[in-house]
């Protein structure tokens, strides 16, 4: 179980912001009142702000397992263990986000390890991965990298 991260910060309050009301009403048409944050990694965080309820709901993928030719120092390689391991996984990435939705995902960070050229999996592997996500369940994939 990863270890629980307390993280303490003086509040600011936030300026009022006037909104226009044909804005403010198109966003009512398309999206609920609630904000919905997550924040993947290998802690979980709480901040008087925010605490992850559900880990569950943002899974973290790495598509090339725990393997990264680049093998920095200040990760070694150590996110990646934390994540998904796709390599593991008998279907494609995007069934694999299709049962993760299934399983109640609400969305997923793609990622991996580097070539020696320090590209990710990700960008190489699938490109163009916003315009692939139809059908998956997820509206906006983005994929991310390098892991570390």
């Amino acid at each position: 179980m990863p270890e629980l991260v307390q993280i303490e910060r003086p509040y600011r309050s936030i300026p009022e912001v006037k909104v226009d009301p044909e804005c403010l009403e198109i966003r009512r048409r398309h999206f609920d009142d609630e904000i919905v944050f997550h924040a993947p990694g290998l802690k979980k965080y709480s901040t008087s702000e925010y605490t992850c309820q559900r880990p569950e709901e943002f899974v973290s993928i790495s598509l090339t397992g725990t393997a990264c030719a680049l093998n920095c120092e200040h990760c070694q390689m150590q996110v990646l263990k934390g994540m998904l391991d796709l390599t593991g996984h008998r279907g494609g990435l995007f069934d694999l986000c299709r049962q993760l939705k299934q399983r109640g995902a609400r969305g997923v960070l793609i990622s991996g390890g580097s070539d020696r050229q320090g590209e990710s999996a990700a960008n190489a592997t699938y490109p163009g991965i916003d315009s692939r996500a139809q059908g998956t369940g997820h509206d906006h994939p983005r994929a991310s990298g390098p892991a570390g």
